[in-house]
Parts: structure tokens; sequence; C-alpha cells
């Protein structure tokens, strides 16, 4: 059990390292209904970032949002390319939506 908790940290710090500094950066991030994606989240809005979690409809999200993610049903719904990171693992045309939700770099 306890190997399992180190790898889902690990990987949750592992992710959010490469964003680092966090503090008031938007996150937008799919496929974090599970173990990890709870501990990004927690660790994100311990750093200061706002995250945004993309779920499909039907599924649960309380448990995201009582960890301090704002939850979208639908990505079209997510307004305009105001992320300052996208952390995708779903794929396909979610992959290609959350993608043109970045923030312009200049």
């Amino acid at each position: 059990m306890w190997a399992a908790l180190a790898a889902v940290l690990l990987g949750a710090q592992r992710l959010l390292a490469m964003a680092d500094p966090l503090k008031g950066r938007r996150i937008l991030a799919t496929g974090v209904g599970g173990g990890v994606g709870q501990v990004l989240i927690q660790l994100a809005v311990v750093e200061g970032a706002e995250i945004t979690a993309v779920s499909e409809t039907g599924q649960p999200t309380e448990h995201m949002a009582a960890l301090g993610a704002k939850i979208a049903l639908d990505i079209d719904a997510v307004e305009g390319a105001a992320f300052d990171i996208v952390l995708e693992s779903v794929g396909g045309d979610l992959g290609s939506s959350a993608a043109h939700k970045l923030r312009p770099r200049l």
C-alpha cells in the first residue's frame, strides 16, 4: 500500500514540477478523477494555482471539487485560451480541444 501511495505522489509531483512555479497560474487538467489526479489537484491548490478539471457528464466530480478544483463538464464550455498549463491524459478530440485552451505566449 505504501509503495502505491508513494508512486501516486511522485507522479503528481513530477507533472507539476515541470510547471513550477505554480502560484497564480491557471491549470486545465483532463483525466484527473483517479489517485494521481486527486493528489495533483491538492498539490496545485496548495501551491496557489487555480485548477480546472475536465470531466465527462455523468462521471463523479464531487471529490475533485471538494479538493479545490473547478469542474468543467464540457471542454467547449471552458472559455477562451486562458490557461498557463494544460495537463492532458485522455487524448483524442478532448486532447486537441484542451491544447487550444493554452494562453498564447508572446
